[in-house]
């Protein structure tokens, strides 16, 4: 998978989840209530995950193209609103920002975000320890979504 493609995945799956947590949320507060409150739990905890997937997916190609700031807040920025995730994959396409694969040697013709340029070696790490990256998602996931489920 390509970082272009891992970015539109991301994107598409952020937009999707927030198109039923709107549902659900509909169903809560406009149709049904009985059948919105549990909806609304699962919608908003699927969202949840797919959020911190696509913000993490963005730390992670932000880092491999090494970006400058201004495209790195963009896209946190763009995981607020509705649908806008799908906006912004649209836009770094169109500017050329998602040029090449994971293999490529990256050039730049910007400034990278000092937090960005310090990651450069998180991409190759991630692809050399893919075990490892794997168990760090699942604890971190974990440990935010257990105690917000077990509020009630």
């Amino acid at each position: 998978m390509t970082p272009a493609r891992l970015l539109r995945t991301a994107s598409i799956a952020e937009a999707i989840t927030w198109a039923l947590l709107l549902v659900a949320m509909g169903f809560k507060y406009l149709w049904a209530p009985e059948i919105g409150t549990p909806l609304v739990a699962f919608a908003g905890a699927a969202h949840g995950t797919v959020f911190l997937s696509y913000l993490f997916s963005g730390v992670v190609i932000s880092a491999h193209y090494r970006w400058p700031l201004w495209a790195v807040v963009c896209g946190g920025l763009a995981s607020i609103p509705p649908f806008m995730t799908l906006a912004y994959d649209w836009w770094m396409h169109k500017k050329g920002m998602l040029a090449g694969g994971w293999d490529d040697e990256v050039t730049v013709t910007w400034t990278p975000a000092p937090l960005v340029a310090r990651m450069g070696g998180v991409v190759p790490w991630a692809r050399r320890h893919p075990i490892t990256l794997s168990v760090i998602a699942f604890v971190v996931f974990v440990v935010i979504f257990v105690p917000a489920l077990t509020r009630g």
